[in-house]
């Protein structure tokens, strides 16, 4: 009898945790990731992932001889220390930003201005990121942005990045 009580009571639970699960996995957030996962199917969608030409420039570098990786890389330190101030530009407009949601009383017209730098900000920051990938591509020989174009198809079919 007490084999029968434990046995009822050890199979509620995996019921109770695998309806928990289905649960939690239906209400939160589905058609987010149902849309997410419908654009990440469609090829051009994939191509368009944030990030995905500096994950295809650092594989790019890693595939290329020593001296060669370290002659980009003193060419991209300009650009990387204007990226770096241009996020620091939108931490601060997303800290302001916060700062006035959780006011005790919500100014519409603070928000709507905090909103507009955020997105300046963010537009200038992500102009930065372009302009070294213009530069790096146009230092690249041939050779070598032929190896750059395969690395980003390859990081566009949803592969993982690994070192090799």
């Amino acid at each position: 009898m007490p084999v029968l009580i434990a046995s009822l009571a050890f199979n509620l639970l995996i019921i109770g945790a695998a309806g928990a699960m289905i649960y939690h996995h239906f209400s939160s957030g589905m058609s987010a990731r149902m849309m997410a996962r419908s654009a990440q199917d469609h090829p051009q969608a994939r191509l368009g992932r944030p990030g995905l030409m500096l994950r295809a420039a650092w594989r790019t570098l890693r595939q290329m001889p020593r001296k060669r990786r370290q002659i980009l890389r003193q060419q991209a330190r300009e650009y990387r220390a204007q990226i770096r101030q241009a996020y620091r530009e939108v931490a601060r407009a997303r800290d302001e930003l916060a700062r006035i949601v959780t006011a005790q009383r919500f100014d519409k017209q603070a928000y709507e201005q905090a909103m507009q730098r955020l997105r300046a900000a963010d537009i200038r920051a992500r102009q930065k990121v372009l302009d070294l990938m213009d530069a790096f591509l146009r230092a690249l020989t041939p050779q070598e942005r032929k190896l750059f174009g395969d690395n980003m198809k390859r990081a566009g079919r949803g592969w993982k990045w690994r070192r090799r």
